[in-house]
């Protein structure tokens, strides 16, 4: 009987090792487009099939070439301000359901995503350009991206696409968003439909507005209202007769007041909080009744890897 549990408990360890094992190999296809699967380890070689975006390879090999860069990325964005990237990686084998090939790993997840924090039900998203940590990659497929852009005249928004590409250093394994246009976004939102609008855009950008907890007392900036009380802090949204009260955990950087999703009303974009923070998209559109704007879509910037 003894013998029996310990070859029972054996195997099932065994099997959890092996579990593991093979999870560990698994990688996320991240390339937007979808990744080429080609016959050898070259970008002149032939393409076997392209394995769609989020799709899952089996890693064969960990590297079968050199280290090579496919070129460079300029960024501009509100966290980091302008920076050159590079698309750095080595030539992994791997398979693909019954096929067997090579892709670049710079477009392969470094670990496996389990529970991605932006599930495929989400409608509505919030992207930067540059640097970021995985939880931000968007897995719903149909998001249609906008861009808001500064003219000289005041703010535009256009359509982008965003793709996706792993950055690995001695901090650990990053991901960077290129939204392929030639100019530098303020930043990016999605949707589901066709929610906002391409075109002139009605608001203002605010850079560097930070309200922080620690500086009790209140704060105004244009129509809105930042408290850190003793024992409350809240931002008080005012607009005509109405206020709608959020609250805030230590600091709060205001981004965004203007009409993103042209129904003639503000839409709000702020920072909350000094450290793991989240970026939170307000809009008016989805308001319920009584109240002025919904929270519709997060983007954590701070400590999410």
């Amino acid at each position: 009987m003894k013998k029996l549990i310990f070859t029972f408990v054996f195997i099932s360890i065994l099997g959890i090792f092996q579990g593991n094992a093979n999870e560990q190999t698994e990688r996320t296809v991240v390339a937007v487009n979808g990744l080429n699967l080609r016959e050898s380890p070259t970008l002149e070689a032939e393409v076997i099939t392209s394995v769609p975006f989020l799709d899952r390879v089996t890693l064969l090999n960990e590297a079968v070439s050199e280290t090579d860069t496919l070129g460079a990325v300029d960024f501009s964005d509100f966290i980091d301000g302008t920076f050159t990237d590079y698309i750095v990686g080595e030539w992994v084998k791997v398979q693909y359901h019954n096929k067997e090939g090579y892709v670049f790993n710079a477009y392969l997840m470094q670990e496996y995503l389990d529970e991605p924090l932006h599930s495929a039900e989400s409608e509505y998203a919030i992207a930067f350009a540059g640097w970021d940590c995985v939880d931000n990659i968007h897995r719903n497929k149909d998001l249609q991206w906008k861009g808001l852009f500064q003219t000289s005249s005041g703010y535009e928004m256009r359509v982008v696409e965003l793709e996706y590409y792993m950055d690995v250093d001695e901090m650990g394994a990053w991901y960077a968003t290129i939204t392929q246009s030639n100019d530098f976004p303020l930043f990016v939102i999605g949707a589901v439909a066709d929610k906002f609008k391409s075109g002139a855009v009605k608001g203002t950008y605010f850079k560097d507005k930070w309200f922080l907890g620690h500086e009790q007392g209140v704060s105004t900036i244009e129509n809105l209202t930042i408290n850190f009380l003793e024992n409350e802090s809240f931002l008080t949204i005012n607009e005509g007769n109405q206020q709608q009260k959020i609250a805030l955990s230590e600091g709060v950087q205001i981004i965004w007041k203007g009409d993103l999703d042209g129904d003639g009303k503000d839409d709000y974009l702020f920072t909350a909080g000094e450290e793991s923070n989240s970026v939170n998209l307000y809009l008016s559109s989805e308001a319920a009744e009584g109240e002025l704007v919904k929270q519709v879509a997060s983007y954590y910037p701070g400590y999410c890897c």
